[in-house]
């Protein structure tokens, strides 16, 4: 596992434990959907036009959305 999905994961987990995600969250999956719109929009956006922040920030949102409790 790569170490920034490992940071994923660990946020995801402490999340969970904590209650701020619903209950019965794949927590490893879950990691690495965060982990793959980081980097895979990164990756395509660098490549194209520049990081757009903003969108990335609004990926990750309703993400969260999804899953929160």
């Amino acid at each position: 596992m790569q170490l920034t999905q490992a940071y994923w994961q660990q946020a995801v987990e402490q999340a969970a434990e904590s209650g701020e995600l619903r209950p019965g969250i794949d927590v490893r999956l879950t990691a690495g959907l965060f982990h793959q719109i980081h980097f895979g929009l990164s990756f395509e956006q660098a490549f194209l036009n520049g990081l757009d922040l903003e969108h990335l920030y609004r990926q990750f949102r309703c993400l969260y959305g999804l899953i929160r409790a």
